[in-house]
């Protein structure tokens, strides 16, 4: 008898899910059963499990899968779920990956949603380059919604709140049922109307609050979908709460998740402006006090230049240079004179010392002869010549004599008389 084969806990488990995942009819299967035990922690992953009344089945989405779904169930949801079969190696249990879930009962509607989504995509109505910017100040806006909605009353509040000098016009329309869809599009004609011919609006609020898919899905209808992608007004939507969405906000300018979302994007926060106003403001007043101050600066300096260039201060100045160059002048004239007095006195005491006359004061006497010629040599002088003698006292005459005559007795011959 063959010894059995025995298998390590890893091997078996591995080859039961090797059987499993080669089972081509469990790797792309639909599955229906009542939601359990539905996790979601930090990593994104959704854990739960499904049941129904003779069984369970351990299941997960990916966060990868997970964050792209519109919806996602919560416990006691009958659910619809696409995915595969596989093990759990490390418990050694099967479970379900699941990668697309919808809510049962309801596979019919969101097959339609998908084909609606994939025409209305390949047409090109969800391009971002359609998307019209809003206006950032608005001064006029249209809503479209139900007047008994609470989502008229969220919008209206939140527009008095954030922006309320805008001017608000209500286009009413049924938000639910079969007759919901052609009044949704006759009320965005007659927006679109209203835009043209009387009133330009700057935007236009597609709005209503939360509710179950059948509520929400006249605003997946075709029609309806046109005349807000074709609209001659930028299209805000806020249809049903945050998970929700609907063909519509694919196609419309701005999607909001909320009809108070809607109306935030559309109107400015007046506080949020106030505030940068007031910064704005005083950025301003800084810069015009630095250039003010510049410009005082600069004012101050061109004043002192034109006070200097002033006629009357350059009159002054010149006065005062006059009164300078004379009193140099003066000085120069001055001290001039007084060379001059110098020199002329020392021209004057050269003169002195060869005056002839100025040895007379010293009792010499000068001696001229009858022709009047200074004596200076005796031979110049004949005997008995009369001789003119002029000294300190003044000029008389005397006659030359024979020198033997300085012999003779005194008083032989009386003076010569001037």
């Amino acid at each position: 008898m063959a010894e059995p084969t025995i298998y390590g806990i890893a091997d078996i488990t591995r080859r039961i899910a090797s059987l499993l995942r080669g089972e081509s009819d469990l790797q792309n299967v639909w599955i229906a059963g009542e939601v359990s035990q539905c996790i979601q922690p930090r990593s994104g992953h959704l854990y739960f499990t499904l049941k129904d009344d003779r069984a369970q089945l351990s299941c997960v989405m990916w966060a990868r899968t997970a964050g792209h779904h519109r919806w996602l169930p919560e416990p006691g949801d009958q659910i619809q779920a696409l995915g595969k079969v596989d093990v759990y190696e490390v418990r050694g249990q099967y479970q379900f990956i699941a990668s697309r879930l919808i809510p049962a009962g309801r596979g019919s509607l969101f097959a339609q949603f998908e084909r609606l989504k994939a025409r209305f995509e390949q047409e090109g109505l969800f391009s971002p380059d359609r998307k019209r910017p809003l206006p950032a100040y608005p001064q006029r806006i249209g809503i479209v919604t139900s007047p008994e909605a609470d989502a008229l009353r969220d919008v209206l509040r939140t527009l008095q709140h954030r922006w309320p000098v805008v001017e608000v016009v209500l286009f009413p329309s049924l938000v639910q049922g079969n007759e919901a869809p052609p009044a949704l599009v006759r009320a965005l004609q007659t927006a679109a109307a209203y835009h043209a011919s009387r009133q330009p609006l700057d935007a236009v609020l597609l709005v209503r609050g939360g509710g179950s898919a059948e509520d929400l899905w006249a605003f997946n209808d075709e029609g309806v979908v046109y005349a807000v992608a074709h609209h001659d007004v930028p299209i805000v939507t806020g249809v049903g709460h945050e998970t929700d969405f609907a063909l519509v906000d694919f196609v419309s300018d701005v999607r909001a998740s909320t009809p108070t979302g809607a109306a935030m994007a559309v109107a400015p926060d007046r506080a949020e402006l106030i505030q940068a106003l007031t910064q704005v403001r005083g950025r301003l007043q800084r810069r015009m006090e630095g250039a003010a101050n510049l410009h005082r600066a600069r004012l101050e300096q061109l004043a002192i230049r034109l006070r200097n260039a002033h006629p009357m201060q350059v009159l002054r100045q010149r006065a005062q240079d006059l009164d300078y160059l004379i009193a140099r002048l003066e000085r120069a004239k001055a001290l001039a004179g007084e060379r001059r007095q110098a020199e002329l006195a020392a021209v004057t005491a050269r003169l002195t010392s060869l005056n002839p006359f100025a040895v007379l004061e010293r009792g010499y006497s000068l001696v001229r002869a009858a022709n009047g010629q200074i004596v200076t040599q005796p031979e110049q002088v004949s005997y008995g010549e009369r001789l003119q003698v002029q000294n300190q006292g003044g000029v008389f005459a005397v006659t030359r004599v024979e020198e033997d005559m300085f012999d003779a007795p005194a008083g032989a011959e009386g003076p010569a008389q001037p």
